[in-house]
């Protein structure tokens, strides 16, 4: 599956949520991809659930938490791999191409610090390698 994303970012809300989304609009608006985590402690709960990780939204609503096997950002392409379990959520392949265009570099660099961010909010073992070449 191929994505063309003109919109990269990077959120960190009053309420400790972490946010790396990418869009397929400038605007933010169309097919999107997001990456969020709280970075307050987890409590039992969200431990016994499974929620003591990041999760991946998209603009459908579709949302599950972890599920990301690697992310790799090769010049303007990045390569992202899915679990077929979260494949199947967010009803996307289980590999996703996202090439960036007339997008500015600061903003690519600056989303690919909070996805390795994001990302690495996850029990030990589940966290995904983030690459960057």
């Amino acid at each position: 599956m191929e994505m063309i994303i003109r919109s990269a970012a990077l959120d960190h809300d009053e309420y400790g949520v972490l946010t790396a989304g990418l869009a397929e609009n400038a605007d933010g608006t169309g097919r999107c991809l997001l990456f969020q985590a709280s970075l307050l402690a987890f409590d039992d709960q969200d431990i016994a659930n499974g929620e003591d990780r990041y999760c991946v939204m998209t603009d459908t609503g579709a949302t599950e938490y972890g599920g990301v096997l690697r992310a790799r950002l090769e010049g303007d392409t990045l390569s992202i791999s899915l679990t077929p379990h979260l494949a199947a959520v967010l009803a996307m392949a289980e590999d996703v191409t996202c090439r960036f265009e007339d997008i500015d570099r600061t903003a690519v660099r600056e989303f690919t610090d909070g996805l390795r961010a994001v990302l690495a909010i996850a029990p030990e073992g589940d966290r995904p390698s983030v690459e960057v070449v």
